[in-house]
């Protein structure tokens, strides 16, 4: 290994109803070039953003959203990041932060 970071995911609770366009230019790599056709996720090759659907989010007042990152410029692959964030995004509409606690 040569300690460079390759890739970074995270998930970032928002409020004031942001859409997707609004994320996307807040985020490093992330280039509007690309766009779902359900308009659910934004990705180029460097970088991509995704609203996750929960059914009943732990945050009810806030929307969720996945973000990836590619930092080295020599990884650009826009098809692997558009994999990538869909895989992201729906393990994570499955998951403890898209379940309110009972």
């Amino acid at each position: 290994m040569d300690s460079k970071i390759v890739l970074v995911a995270g998930q970032e609770w928002w409020s004031d109803k942001p859409n997707l366009r609004q994320i996307a230019q807040g985020q490093a790599y992330v280039e509007l070039e690309q766009f779902s056709d359900d308009g659910n996720y934004i990705y180029s090759g460097r970088g991509a953003v995704a609203k996750v659907k929960c059914a009943e989010p732990m945050r009810p007042e806030n929307e969720l959203f996945t973000v990836i990152q590619v930092p080295e410029p020599g990884r650009a692959d826009a098809t692997a990041v558009k994999k990538i964030i869909t895989a992201f995004t729906t393990a994570l509409s499955s998951s403890d932060q898209c379940t309110r606690d009972s």
